[in-house]
């Protein structure tokens, strides 16, 4: 695949988003990406990102933590990578529990503006 692509991104084929409020919350991430940012990848935080080194050596990355995926995909969009989404057979974990709360989303959704803003002054200035 990598032969006909500039990044191959995976996405979980079988997933299912299990309450409500979890749903929500990604609805709306979704949406804010699109609206923000241009980009519709299946499941933007899904681990598996492959790309041309090349391709990574033209990125500007500049976020940390739970926008690094953002960071990266937006590069891959303002670099007009082609991009190849693959399903990817999911796993349920088996020990521990998700760290996602009500103020993991907020800190997420504040780190998203921070990065929308950061990326307008970067792209204006050159």
């Amino acid at each position: 695949l990598i032969d006909n692509y500039d990044a191959v991104i995976g996405f979980p084929k079988n997933y299912i988003i299990r309450t409500f409020t979890r749903n929500i919350y990604s609805k709306l991430y979704n949406f804010l990406l699109r609206l923000l940012f241009g980009i519709k990848p299946k499941h933007p935080n899904f681990a598996f990102k492959m790309m041309r080194k090349s391709l990574l050596d033209k990125m500007r990355l500049s976020a940390d933590y739970w926008i690094i995926d953002i960071d990266l995909l937006f590069n891959m969009k303002i670099n007009n990578a082609d991009i190849y989404e693959m399903g990817i057979e999911y796993k349920e974990r088996v020990a521990g529990k998700s760290s996602i709360k009500t103020k993991t989303a907020f800190t997420m959704f504040l780190g998203l503006l921070k990065y929308f803003f950061k990326q307008r002054v970067l792209h204006k200035s050159g």
